[in-house]
């Protein structure tokens, strides 16, 4: 995309072309290199390079990703800072990210899919190698491109075994649904939770859906779900042949400890065997790199898909337009304003009627506290909120606490996950809290703190729903939701 008007024109000594995309951290520009070349340059958000422990970790981040070898990768360059803005030039990779691909195309065919299996793996033991961890593997950061995969943005890269680093305690860096299940319980960063985003980014590149998001497409959207899965062991890749089928059982595993590694990955793959070699020796880095390399080679554009745009033909001469005759150019224009006048009456018709239609479909269904509702899969009994209680053990923050006691019984026929975030208190002009905590048993003396709640098929769990409010808050009703996608129930006061 251009350049827009809050844009730089250049950073240090390169020259900016265009925008490549934006995230979290900064923006990444397309950029010409002093020597003519195309490069890539993240320039980091101001505010970010104004924290000192961003600048610690930024210097790693460079210093680390220097190390890596560039198969599969995209290699570092230069870094420096312009005017107080912190930049890394990596090399320039022509090609679609994996997520768009799929989005527009579908899952990939066998010979690509293997490319990409083989690509990512031989990249991750190049990362492994120089003691890295990637942290951050998705489609997004997988571009195809017309020499094979690369993977790019070393942006939240660490050294392995640095489990602090310079990331704020129980901040979990990654995202949602391409995480470990290590990483989401105790913050446990290593090669195996790479080898698990493998199995997810191959399974999504095979199948056009992730293996965790099942049958109901909204689970994908919803990283508790994801998470629960995850850890569970309930993926699907029954659409994946063997011998891929059979190595990503093996990556999707919830035990770390029970993952094989990047590099084993790797051999199997080239090896074309369903599982990892056991006690047996494997390759040197540069032989399993080389053999890697072989095979992207043959398979890769065997399937001749478009997975780059060509470049752009020059345009054919255009003929001069015929003269304008006044009076039927002023027909058109009146023509033309009469057809846009018409038109905004009948949007603003549809969209009064698309609000009206939405309130209706996503408006939570009345019920009354002491007797079961249904929302989804989940039937909730409650009483009604208690404020201004004072529970052992845990103090406001805020001014007071209500708590709301209830019953959550699982109809369906798989288990769900309870998040109090989704349970909500409301009270006058829409104002509203979201629920802090649950609390395991309905009995004070058998109350224990839990943030989320597993409910398996055909069971219940009663426990207890606490707020943290302000002390002028009046609760008018609670509303109880099965997940974040749900219509919900709502049980009013009065």
């Amino acid at each position: 995309m251009p350049l827009g008007s809050g844009d730089p024109v250049a950073v240090g000594r390169y020259g900016l072309l265009g925008k490549l995309g934006e995230g979290g951290m900064g923006a990444v520009y397309l950029a010409q290199a002093p020597d003519g070349r195309q490069v890539a340059i993240k320039v980091i958000q101001p505010e970010l390079a104004a924290d000192q422990g961003y600048r610690a970790r930024f210097r790693d981040e460079v210093a680390h990703a220097r190390r890596v070898a560039s198969f599969c990768t995209a290699a570092v360059l230069d870094h420096g800072e312009d005017g107080g803005r912190l930049f890394l030039v990596t090399e320039y990779v022509d090609g679609a990210p994996l997520s768009e691909h799929i989005k527009r195309n579908g899952a990939l065919p066998s010979a690509t899919l293997h490319g990409v299996a083989v690509g990512v793996a031989a990249a991750l033991t190049a990362i492994h190698a120089a003691g890295l961890v990637h942290r951050d593997l998705k489609p997004a950061n997988v571009l195809l491109s017309i020499s094979g995969p690369r993977v790019i943005d070393f942006g939240i890269a660490r050294a392995t075994g640095e489990r602090s680093g310079h990331t704020k305690a129980g901040f979990v860096v990654g995202s949602p649904g391409w995480i470990a299940p290590e990483q989401v319980q105790t913050g446990e960063v290593s090669p195996a939770s790479d080898v698990f985003a493998w199995g997810c980014l191959v399974g999504f590149a095979g199948m056009g859906r992730h293996p965790f998001a099942g049958v109901d497409p909204r689970a994908a959207s919803d990283p508790l779900v994801m998470a629960f899965r995850a850890q569970q062991h309930q993926y699907d890749v029954s659409a994946i042949a063997e011998p891929l089928r059979g190595l990503l059982a093996q990556a999707l595993h919830p035990d770390p400890r029970m993952r094989p590694t990047a590099q084993q990955l790797l051999l199997a793959l080239v090896g074309g065997t369903e599982a990892v070699p056991a006690g047996q020796s494997v390759p040197a880095e540069p032989d399993i790199l080389a053999a890697a390399s072989q095979v992207i080679d043959q398979r890769w554009q065997e399937d001749n898909l478009p997975l780059w745009t060509p470049p752009n033909e020059p345009l054919p001469p255009v003929s001069p337009p015929p003269p304008i005759d006044p009076k039927a150019a002023r027909r058109a224009r009146i023509n033309t304003w009469a057809r846009r006048a018409a038109t905004l009456a009948v949007i603003a018709g549809l969209i009064a009627g698309g609000i009206a239609f939405y309130d209706y479909k996503h408006k939570p269904s009345a019920g009354a506290f002491g007797k079961p509702v249904k929302d989804g899969e989940f039937s909730f009994e409650a009483s009604p909120p208690e404020c201004d209680r004072k529970i052992k053990g845990v103090a406001s923050r805020q001014g007071k606490l209500c708590q709301v006691r209830f019953t959550v019984t699982n109809t369906g026929l798989a288990a769900h996950v309870l998040d109090p975030a989704y349970q909500r208190l409301r009270g006058p002009a829409d104002a509203d809290e979201s629920a802090v905590m649950l609390f395991k048993g309905s009995a004070p003396s058998a109350k224990t703190k839990v943030n989320v709640q597993s409910v398996a098929t055909a069971t219940s769990f009663t426990g207890t729903l606490l707020w943290d409010v302000s002390p002028g808050f009046a609760p008018e009703a609670v509303e109880l939701h099965t997940d974040g996608t749900s219509k919900g129930i709502r049980l009013p006061l009065s």
